[in-house]
């Protein structure tokens, strides 16, 4: 007998096949209910129908100031936008006199400071930074600085260096800085020249990340070098400190109990331990490629520099999971999303994004493909309303479609009140020996189930396996009908008769639900494939993922706490998948596994 959690806890390392629990989640919450397996809330599109036309960019900062909610976000002519006191609501361009607009998501910031709001803009007509200021209700100010040939990179509010001031990071390699009075410091005091001893260009700062007694200059060097991160009082005119990293640089970090913690290059989280930054885990790169676009000189990696945040004490991290390849493939260990990270527990993915908001008819259940990643932002305002919803808002591009592209701004459905689905797949369990005596290979004869009675009976849990190894096929589907879409791509290998492989709907209508074929015809290049759940609403063009898992049982019932499920399989190593979907605070206790030493080595 097996059990998983093999302790108290489940856990994802992200090293290895074998180790751990978890070998792959989506939408997971391992916290909430600490050692029992939920699901986390949904992600739901927070802007209304003016304002997603009106975004060209994905949200690349995100902000509270006073009773106000604002964000930047465009493609070389964006805005500021401007929300109200509440998480979720529509927002509204400012279009007032000598507002920002020209707004790059993949350039551009903005930071509260000095009661008044600043955007660091580019400039793209004369390549000059613009600071745009603005005090509370009243208009813009604008002040170009004296820097031709660089663009912004990251902006950071301090008081450590005696006085509250406002660092920029550029492209050139430098920290400039202002004062309340909005006197700007170009050199000595207060400034920052990394470029010394470097090619020039080689070397961009992505962000400036403030502790209690000192600023932490995250940088990236694009030539494929060694990235370093510098240690800084704010004041001097050079830094304190130079850490070189085990990477091409650091692309994100946020500060947590005053320790600086970085999300690098080859896409691991690393945490300074008084010396040295230190790898604490990472996302489980199976195929060993870069995601996407780590040496980039602009903001359009698979991690935005403001995509980490400190929520609920916990590190969150925003990604786009598409490979650096020119396939855009992507791993299935790595779904896009918001993923958290914990000590004990690891690395896991726990918020994927949906394209639809709380008033819609929900026609998916997250996305494993985004279009790009942008901001991330705790967003705690007290209220006293029973519908106040959300904690944190994210900024994403995401895929209504195969292909179509919009942005938006996204908080998760903090009051629990909407469907939601995601999935877990344990580490390969090998087969173990019994009485001293070891194993090549397990009968592998039941696996138990123990979950918490259902809440509603809508609710289900579809335990599968696998025992060999093959590699998905992605696919471009058209719906036909809500069970029913055509590919051209050759998937008849995940079907025979009585059996089908399953379908993961990636991004689209449907996106978040696994299916079972129950037919594939094949007729003049065109797959006509049936599937074995109803994708509420299906229509138009989507992409799916194509595998080999075995679906052995479909628990919907709410008479019972446990599932007993026959396998009767014979390998030296099984993996299970589970998919689940429901509404509240469900949850699955563990997985019992019984085998026997079926092949003993002797």
């Amino acid at each position: 007998m097996i059990q998983l959690p093999e302790i108290t806890t489940w856990r994802q390392l992200n090293d290895t096949d074998r180790t751990g629990e978890l070998w792959a989640s989506f939408n997971l919450d391992l916290t909430e209910n600490e050692g029992a397996l939920r699901l986390s809330k949904r992600l739901l599109l927070n802007t209304g129908t003016p304002d997603v036309s009106q975004i060209t960019g994905v949200p690349a900062t995100i902000l509270r100031t006073g009773s106000t909610i604002k964000f930047i976000a465009g493609n070389g002519t964006g805005y500021v936008f401007y929300g109200d006191n509440t998480v979720f609501g529509t927002y509204a361009r400012d279009t007032s006199a000598n507002a920002p607009t020209k707004i790059d998501s993949t350039l551009d910031d903005a930071i509260y400071a000095n009661a008044a709001l600043y955007v660091v803009s580019s400039r793209p007509a004369g390549g000059f930074l613009g600071m745009y200021k603005k005090i509370g209700d009243l208009g813009w100010t604008e002040t170009d600085f004296t820097i031709s040939d660089g663009y912004p990179s990251a902006l950071a509010v301090s008081g450590i260096s005696g006085s509250a001031r406002v660092y920029c990071g550029t492209q050139l390699s430098r920290v400039i800085s202002w004062n309340t009075a909005d006197t700007v410091a170009y050199s000595g005091s207060y400034t920052l020249d990394l470029t010394p001893g470097y090619v020039d260009g080689n070397k961009v700062i992505t962000k400036i990340l403030v502790a209690s007694n000192r600023l932490w200059v995250l940088t990236v060097n694009v030539a494929g070098g060694r990235g370093h991160v510098y240690e800084w009082d704010g004041a001097s005119a050079n830094w304190q400190n130079e850490y070189e990293l085990e990477s091409s640089g650091a692309l994100s970090g946020v500060i947590h109990n005053d320790i600086p913690y970085i999300m690098d290059t080859n896409g691991n989280l690393c945490a300074w331990n008084g010396g040295s930054f230190k790898v604490l885990t990472g996302f489980n790169r199976e195929n060993n490629k870069f995601l996407y676009k780590p040496q980039s000189s602009v903001n359009d990696r698979f991690i935005h520099p403001n995509g980490m945040s400190v929520i609920d004490n916990q590190i969150h991290i925003l990604i786009n999971n598409q490979n650096y390849d020119n396939g855009g493939t992507i791993e299935e260990t790595i779904p896009s999303g918001i993923w958290k990270y914990d000590e004990k527990k690891g690395l896991v993915h726990a918020y994927s994004v949906s394209q639809y908001k709380s008033s819609d008819t929900l026609k998916d259940f997250g996305a494993v493909r985004i279009a790009s990643a942008g901001a991330l932002t705790e967003m705690v305002l007290p209220s006293t309303s029973a519908s106040d919803d959300g904690t944190f808002l994210a900024g994403f591009g995401y895929y209504t479609d195969a292909t179509t592209t919009k942005y938006g701004i996204f908080y998760e459905n903090n009051i629990d009140t909407l469907a939601k689905a995601g999935y877990l797949i344990t580490r390969k369990v090998s087969s173990i020996g019994t009485g001293g005596i070891g194993a090549i290979k397990n009968n592998w004869q039941k696996i138990y189930t123990l979950y918490r009675k259902f809440l509603t009976s809508g609710d289900i849990i579809e335990v599968k396996y696998r025992t060999i190894d093959a590699p998905p096929v992605e696919a471009t589907i058209t719906w036909t009908s809500t069970t029913t879409f055509t590919t051209t791509t050759d998937v008849s290998s995940y079907w025979t008769s009585g059996t089908g492989g399953e379908v993961e709907v990636l991004q689209g209508i449907g996106a978040g639900r696994c299916s079972h074929l129950t037919s594939v015809v094949y007729s003049a290049g065109t797959y006509t494939c049936t599937v074995d759940q109803t994708y509420t609403g299906a229509t138009g063009t989507a992409k799916a993922r194509f595998q080999s898992w075995k679906k052995i049982k479909i628990i919907n019932t709410q008479l019972d706490t446990s599932d007993e499920t026959i396998i009767n399989n014979v390998s030296n190593w099984i993996q299970f998948k589970v998919w689940m979907s429901w509404t509240g605070k469900n949850e699955i206790e563990k997985l019992v596994i019984i085998n026997e030493n079926s092949y003993p080595a002797k």
